[in-house]
């Protein structure tokens, strides 16, 4: 009972939380004053937000992009031309010791740096979403910040290569693709977030690259493991950006389909 109320009143502090509480406590005052309009909009308010981030509805939407996506169903291959990692797996930050800013998507480093050690392919190559501050006050871009870790932590097995900045994923499909024809790659390791990697994966076919083994990582849905069994029932934050990453990546795959970049 305790640990009961100490979560509940934990899960009260979210703003959605507060939020769902204060059309509640709305829809109550107007049901007292008669207001049949307002109540009928605010309880429908206060559903919306139950339903959409109180519910495990967005954990089980985000569930079905990364099903095809675990380890068990791509067994890594002993030996592939290239690890490729796409960007947006962290920030620049120069109040940070380490100058990284680590966030969700920064499974993808863990992964593909391991991938790395494992010597699963000779080469490496980093994606760039942006740039940032360095620690000399220069700009660098995020992709030189994991190179500049790798080597650091002694973590090198092999070539690291580094691309341009790309506007977005179908960007980063094109040079990688004019790499791999470069280099004559065939086989390819993708490591990025796994309700990412439909689109990401679709791209680089487009592209030409026949032979994509996708990794994925920054898993967020419900799986085998009973993540999200301690959900109490009030809407959280947490739950809206998950709800925010399906809906980017179902208009982000049909977006793609209309520029013919799938």
């Amino acid at each position: 009972m305790v640990q009961f109320l100490g979560a509940t009143l934990g899960a009260l502090i979210d703003p959605l939380a507060l939020l769902w509480v204060a059309l509640v406590l709305a829809a109550t005052l107007c049901v007292q004053r008669r207001n049949w309009l307002g109540t009928t909009l605010l309880t429908g308010l206060a559903i919306l937000v139950e339903v959409a981030f109180g519910t495990h509805l967005p954990q089980h939407l985000i569930a079905d992009l990364e099903a095809p996506y675990t380890a068990d169903c791509h067994p890594l291959p002993k030996k592939a031309d290239a690890i490729v990692m796409l960007g947006g797996a962290h920030d620049i930050n120069a109040r940070e010791l380490l100058r990284i800013g680590f966030i969700e998507a920064s499974d993808r480093i863990m992964t593909a740096i391991e991938l790395f050690r494992q010597e699963r392919a000779g080469t490496l190559v980093l994606c760039s979403a942006g740039a940032g501050t360095g620690a000399a006050g220069n700009a660098i871009e995020d992709s030189e910040a994991i190179e500049q870790l790798i080597h650091r932590w002694n973590l090198r097995r092999g070539q690291i290569l580094r691309l341009p900045i790309g506007k977005n994923t179908a960007d980063e499909a094109r040079e990688i693709a004019a790499l791999a024809t470069r280099q004559g790659w065939k086989k390819i390791l993708l490591v990025t977030s796994a309700s990412h990697l439909r689109r990401a994966e679709a791209a680089l076919r487009k592209e030409g690259v026949s032979q994509v083994i996708p990794v994925g990582c920054d898993f967020r849905g419900i799986g085998p493991d009973g993540r999200w069994s301690d959900h109490i029932g009030l809407p959280r934050t947490e739950s809206a950006t998950i709800l925010r990453m399906w809906l980017h990546e179902q208009v982000g795959w049909w977006y793609y389909g209309a520029r013919g970049w799938r």
